[in-house]
């Protein structure tokens, strides 16, 4: 089998970086024209920062994911959170059987699901914790895959998640104009912001990969 690698995720996480940093240097250069657009820029780059981070988390799931797939047995040979992946359909499945199939029928196909190959395990799975990318799904990711505590590696990008978070889910529901959203931002203080978030986050990329890396992180220790 092979361990996940993140290399194409940060390259495409630094190219996003990269796009917002110029949008937001773009925006600079209309500052005080009568086509000013300096603090709608400002606002955007917080909608760019949060894709940014939803993409960079999902995709480092599938690739830990896809890795935990090319192991060559049966999935009770996997770490737990690999296993749990495996049932997922099958709990899912639960919700929609009667009581006396639940029991008799559903319920013993989560067991059968241990002996099913690695290899069908869906990579599509992500631990959704239904708090639309607050830090504490970086929290619930990392527990899901028995990660250590995030917040002392991202430091200042995790205490930035929810100003970043409100901002996007603002501006994307209509209750602030991107403009509103960058009034409150300086041109110095939003690409400190960038670069922040872009050094922390690639920490945190390195922190995962150094456990992810190994062969051994998928392998069952029971």
């Amino acid at each position: 089998m092979r361990a996940a690698r993140f290399g194409d995720i940060r390259s495409t996480f630094c190219i996003s970086l990269d796009s917002i940093k110029r949008l937001v240097d773009s925006g600079q250069m209309t500052a005080g024209t009568e086509g000013d657009i300096s603090r709608e820029t400002r606002g955007l780059a917080q909608v760019m920062l949060f894709a940014s981070y939803e993409r960079l988390l999902k995709s480092m799931c599938r690739e830990i994911i896809e890795a935990a797939k090319s192991h060559q047995g049966k999935q009770k040979n996997l770490r737990k959170c690999f296993q749990v992946i495996g049932m997922t359909r099958t709990f899912e499945s639960l919700r929609d059987q009667g009581q006396k199939k639940v029991w008799i029928d559903a319920a013993p196909k989560v067991f059968d699901m241990r002996d099913k190959p690695s290899s069908e395990i869906s990579a599509d799975f992500f631990p959704d914790d239904g708090s639309f990318m607050r830090e504490t799904q970086v929290k619930c990711f990392c527990d899901f895959f028995d990660l250590p505590n995030p917040e002392p590696i991202l430091e200042k990008a995790w205490n930035m998640i929810p100003a970043v978070t409100n901002a996007r889910n603002g501006i994307a529901h209509g209750v602030l104009t991107a403009e509103e959203v960058g009034r409150n931002m300086s041109y110095s203080d939003t690409i400190g912001q960038i670069s922040t978030w872009q050094e922390k986050w690639l920490l945190f990329v390195d922190f995962v990969e150094s456990i992810v890396g190994s062969e051994t992180y998928y392998l069952s220790k029971a």
